[in-house]
């Protein structure tokens, strides 16, 4: 009898633990809390398993789309950039030009 089906398993389970253990956290664009504005998007620091809950670590700026003004925490940006974070795709379009990666 083999036991690479065995092995296989146990190799699987491995990686879905050490998967979840190594937390990736992702910058993204957000709804605010209750719908209160369309026009205003809050950009936030997620965990990057967690995608339909609305919870997040921090706050790190907002974004108004009418008068494209952007505010950012940089140094907490730069923090959690620094611990393996990654930018979505919309986030990085609009702080592409600002920070240099």
């Amino acid at each position: 009898m083999s036991l690479w089906p065995l092995k296989f398993i146990v190799l699987v389970f491995f990686s879905i633990i050490l998967s979840y253990l190594l937390v990736m956290y992702t910058v993204r664009l957000q709804k605010l809390p209750g719908g209160v504005s369309l026009r205003y998007k809050i950009i936030v620091i997620r965990h990057g398993k967690k995608v339909s809950s609305q919870k997040f670590k921090e706050v790190l700026g907002y974004y108004n789309k009418d008068s494209n003004i952007i505010k950012v925490k940089m140094d907490s940006l730069y923090h959690w950039l620094g611990k393996g974070a990654i930018l979505s795709t919309p986030v990085y379009k609009l702080l592409g030009n600002i920070i240099k990666l």
